[in-house]
């Protein structure tokens, strides 16, 4: 009997793919301090705005991923395209969100940096930090990618 392993979903294309960013250190919401993306974890960062109604409802898959992979070394870290952070944190209690998130509002943009235009985007890197997989759009298919491209990597 051989073993099933997950495969990865495509990527878009993106010009970082395949490639480990510098590491940044943000500050969190929470008021500590996250660096992007973790090494040593599979990482998803989801950029996101509060008046983006398909990142809204993506939120809480990503909250579902996080809480069922986290113990096997899955971060997940939202990168909040907005500058007030007391609309961000509302936005984030509202529903239900407890992982990790920065407000994009630093020279240079988190954005900027990714090469992220449209929202919502996730980047999900491996544990090396290499950008292994780039997702745009709302649709529930889009959780469904980034969810088996967390369990491919998680099996790497």
């Amino acid at each position: 009997m051989g073993s099933c392993v997950a495969s990865l979903p495509a990527s878009e294309q993106h010009p970082l793919l395949g490639q480990v960013p510098p590491l940044e250190e943000r500050p969190s919401i929470d008021g500590g301090f996250i660096t992007l993306p973790a090494r040593g974890h599979v990482t998803v960062m989801d950029f996101w705005a509060t008046y983006c109604k398909p990142c809204l409802a993506l939120m809480p898959q990503y909250e579902a991923i996080w809480r069922e992979r986290r113990d096997d070394g899955l971060v997940v870290i939202g990168v909040a395209a907005d500058d007030n952070p007391g609309l961000v944190a509302t936005r984030l209690k509202m529903l239900g969100i407890s992982y990790p998130n920065v407000l994009d509002d630093g020279e240079p943009s988190l954005r900027g940096t990714y090469g992220v235009l449209d929202l919502p985007r996730a980047l999900v890197f491996d544990r090396t930090g290499r950008l292994r997989l780039v997702l745009t759009g709302g649709r529930a298919e889009e959780a469904g990618k980034v969810r088996e491209g967390v369990a491919a990597l998680l099996e790497e």
